[in-house]
């Protein structure tokens, strides 16, 4: 009994398994059940999100949101000859943006449950409502994808490691149904690729403000999609008499 009840206080609460509940507050507290039919629309409306808001922070910004390298760029060109190529300042606060939306997201996702329906859609809601801090809203973003427990075919973000995983693959030529990381690693790479395209012809054609109207539609709909999703229950345990 003693080794069962330490057990259990050494379990994470914000991962244990949520009790079948009854009613609208079960929905909420539920986390989800996450398998490839559910997880793909929201990881790739989220990756089609980052793409386009990349393509607004470069010529807008001239920094990436949240990338070290525009840091430290702007650090080594702080007496430039060419101060219009980088901002120091810009690519510092954005960098730091992006880890306060990062340990706010993780703070309350560990607190609440980072696989909980509630959270992972309240947390998506708020992003989009922020998109105009670019940085805050894609550093909590990728908090909230790592926190869903996906497989790491679909960063939504960073496409480099993904087309480094997907070449080095060493079963990248076997038939189309035998390899489903390859071809969600080709579906996010694709869909990144056109989240940007889409969001350069609104910038170009239309407005900056476009990319991040964009952006934040599709961060809703990611949110929209969750709601979605079956939830992930575990039948209450048997009463010990």
């Amino acid at each position: 009994m003693q080794r069962e009840s330490l057990s259990k206080e050494a379990a994470s609460p914000a991962d244990a398994p949520v009790p079948l509940r009854a009613g609208r507050t079960g929905y909420w507290t539920s986390n989800l059940d996450l398998t490839w039919q559910t997880y793909l629309p929201v990881l790739l409306v989220l990756s089609f999100a980052a793409g386009c808001i990349d393509v607004f922070s470069v010529p807008a910004l001239r920094v990436f949101t949240g990338n070290l390298v525009y840091a430290a760029l702007g650090v080594a060109q702080m007496v430039s000859v060419d101060p219009s190529v980088i901002y120091p300042v810009s690519a510092i606060v954005a960098l730091a943006g992006s880890w306060v939306g990062s340990f706010t997201s993780g703070l309350i996702g560990n607190h609440l449950g980072r696989k909980r329906r509630g959270f992972i859609f309240g947390d998506l809601v708020f992003q989009s409502v922020l998109i105009f801090l670019c940085s805050y809203s894609m550093g909590a973003q990728n908090v909230t994808v790592k926190g869903m427990g996906t497989p790491p075919t679909i960063p939504t973000q960073v496409a480099t490691g993904a087309m480094a995983e997907l070449v080095s693959d060493p079963r990248l030529f076997v038939g189309f149904t035998k390899n489903r990381p390859r071809n969600e690693r080709i579906i996010f790479v694709l869909t990144f690729f056109l989240g940007g395209v889409i969001g350069g012809l609104a910038y170009r054609y239309s407005s900056p403000e476009l990319c991040l109207l964009l952006t934040a539609i599709f961060k809703l709909l990611a949110a929209i999609s969750v709601l979605l999703v079956p939830r992930k229950d575990v039948a209450p345990a048997p009463e010990i008499a």
